[in-house]
């Protein structure tokens, strides 16, 4: 059984932090009902006490933003 703990975010960006099996939580698109990510005891206690305070970006998204390593290799 699933127990929605609580929910997190605004718009697109909202989540919602659940419990699985009664031990392990994931976040869980609200509409898709698609998991997210799992996530540890420590960080769903902290997504809980703080519900609004969560905003998951993509990890891809992260790395296509991401700057570029600058080479500091170049000979002149």
């Amino acid at each position: 059984m699933t127990e929605i703990v609580c929910r997190t975010g605004v718009g697109g960006d909202a989540l919602e932090l659940v419990r699985l099996d009664g031990q392990r939580f994931a976040l869980r698109h609200p509409e898709t009902g698609a998991i997210v990510r799992h996530v540890s005891d420590s960080e769903a206690r902290r997504i809980s006490q703080r519900p609004g305070t969560l905003h998951y970006t993509n990890p891809t998204d992260l790395q296509a933003r991401a700057p570029r390593p600058v080479s500091r290799s170049r000979r002149s």
